[in-house]
């Protein structure tokens, strides 16, 4: 059931904010409210805020020593798995406005805000100074273990 339960992530960049939520099982949001960044999590019986600049009271645990030789693995397929990993989600909704500040430049990418874009996906060249990109894309636990362990 937990394959099939699906996997949501926002990224707003107008008010700073990146949600991952996993459907029915936990959100986690990274934003950012009035000068300070803050990590929320939630799950099905706990909700906790962290503010990163923070320190949490208590000691200090040491690090333990690895040893000097440890053979290291090599890392031939990762990057084909991870661009597996990463084609595997789906847009649901993609924004972006964009100024370049030279306005050269916006009258030569000006002709994109014509392109007909599938739905819910666009791109917005403006000569107003704003900035912004919406993402919103979903996959499920299951494609992206499909993903990963497809040849």
């Amino acid at each position: 059931m937990l394959l099939w339960s699906p996997l949501l992530i926002w990224a707003d960049t107008r008010i700073p904010v990146l949600q991952v939520e996993w459907k029915r099982i936990a959100t986690l949001r990274l934003g950012y409210e009035e000068g300070s960044a803050y990590i929320r999590l939630k799950t099905l019986f706990l909700t906790h805020t962290w503010a990163p600049g923070s320190k949490p009271a208590g000691r200090r645990r040491q690090k333990k020593k690895r040893s000097a030789h440890r053979p290291r693995k090599k890392a031939a397929g990762w990057p084909k798995k991870i661009m597996r990993v990463i084609k595997s989600f789906t847009v649901i909704r993609l924004e972006l406005s964009l100024d370049t500040s030279d306005p050269v430049m916006n009258a030569q990418l000006f002709p994109l805000n014509f392109f007909p874009y599938p739905d819910g996906k666009w791109i917005h060249i403006n000569f107003l100074e704003e900035n912004y990109l919406l993402l919103h894309i979903r996959n499920t636990a299951g494609r992206m273990l499909r993903a990963w362990f497809s040849g």
